[in-house]
């Protein structure tokens, strides 16, 4: 795709091919991130999101979907 450049940044854009991929919290080659995961309530409710990582006092810190994602896979659960 000619765009894909441009475009895999902003809509997290990824291609693991045609087979089914295990995710890891310590490869970052299979790390869900952005709009390429989902997480079940069970999880949402025990790994809740730090609010030291999101906008706060008009500074931006970023990264609280992958500190979430990184403490649930750390935790034993997969995903694919």
């Amino acid at each position: 795709m000619e765009s894909q450049a441009v475009l895999e940044g902003p809509y997290a854009i990824r291609d693991f091919g045609d087979h089914v991929t295990l995710l890891s919290a310590d490869d970052e080659d299979h790390f869900p991130f952005g709009a390429n995961w989902a997480i079940r309530a069970l999880e949402q409710r025990a790994f809740r999101y730090d609010p030291e990582l999101g906008p706060a006092a008009n500074r931006w810190r970023t990264w609280e979907e992958s500190d979430v994602i990184h403490r649930v896979l750390a935790s034993g659960p997969t995903g694919y």
